[in-house]
């Protein structure tokens, strides 16, 4: 029996993989566009106006275009115009425009994402368009906070605006989506909507346009939606619409629902003191159960209006 060899031949295609395998910076000393654009292994970067090294330590810059890693061990997957910034372990998986200029963070994609400074550890962007994660330095960082999309600002031509979401000195601090919300204070939670703020220590926002809690630096306070809430107290909640439970310990509920064409009617709800509970609706019910009534005749719900409320406070006095 004759053996016949079978010759495969593999193709590989090729990628551009650029991968630098020195720590000495040779673009350092080039000082105009022109002698940054000779030197092969430097990339002149338009956004910063400076002349950066393509890849640096062991880092990698694969495919795209006008994609720069100069840290050490740094990725650069795809897209254009990402920086993966000048420290060590950070990602950039693709997208346009992104600078990743923290410590061991990563930006998975989108557009005009940024996280800001070295001091920055650990920190994350998803994707989305135009979000932000900024620390000042020293206690002050946003170390290991997240957003994990949305941002953008419609009204605005300006991708680095503050259109976008924003976790400021901020650590373990996350802004899972939505547009134009401000975190600043760590362990901080906004779960998305619109132009919603959180201020202090632990706030939480669960979404709605124009929501914030703890501006005045208060601890572990909620909102629950809504719109135009705030919980600036200690462990506080508000919920409803123009809800303010300013007190420690206060819990307050605005269900009334104003038409938009009668402002005179309009309702702003706030604590007068710590652990008040405080509720304006436009009627409350009752019940034990399901509600109907017992074999023995006895009520197992009743419902209070502006009609009969007098009653209630009749009884009480």
């Amino acid at each position: 029996m004759m053996m016949m060899k079978l010759s495969v031949v593999l193709a590989a295609v090729a990628t551009p993989l650029v991968v630098q395998a020195q720590q000495s910076n040779p673009c350092s000393s080039l000082q105009t566009e022109n002698e940054c654009n000779k030197n092969t292994e430097c990339t002149f970067l338009f956004s910063c106006n400076d002349c950066v090294q393509t890849t640096g330590f062991k880092s990698v810059a694969r495919q795209g275009e006008i994609n720069v890693a100069p840290g050490d061990f740094c990725t650069v997957g795809g897209g254009e115009l990402n920086n993966a910034g000048d420290f060590l372990y950070n990602a950039i998986g693709g997208g346009q425009d992104n600078r990743n200029l923290g410590n061991k963070g990563t930006i998975s994609g989108g557009n005009f994402n940024v996280i800001d400074r070295e001091t920055d550890i650990g920190a994350t962007i998803s994707g989305g368009n135009g979000n932000l994660i900024e620390g000042i330095g020293g206690s002050s960082s946003s170390s290991f906070s997240v957003i994990t999309g949305g941002g953008d600002d419609p009204f605005s031509d300006d991708p680095f605006s503050d259109g976008g979401n924003k976790i400021f000195a901020a650590e373990a601090a996350t802004i899972s989506g939505g547009q134009i919300n401000f975190l600043e204070g760590e362990n901080g939670v906004i779960t998305g909507g619109q132009n919603n703020r959180s201020e202090g220590k632990g706030i939480v926002v669960t979404g709605g346009t124009f929501n914030g809690g703890g501006s005045k630096k208060g601890i572990s306070s909620v909102v629950i939606g809504g719109k135009s809430n705030n919980a600036d107290g200690d462990y506080s909640i508000a919920f409803g619409t123009n809800a303010n439970a300013i007190n420690k310990n206060s819990m307050v509920m605005n269900l009334v629902v104003v038409p938009e064409n009668e402002s005179d009617d309009f309702v702003d709800l706030s604590s007068e003191e710590d652990g008040q509970f405080l509720v304006v609706a436009k009627s409350f019910r009752f019940q034990i159960g399901n509600g109907k009534n017992k074999n023995n005749g006895g009520i197992s719900s009743f419902k209070i209006t502006d009609e009969n409320i007098n009653r209630l406070i009749e009884a009480l006095g």
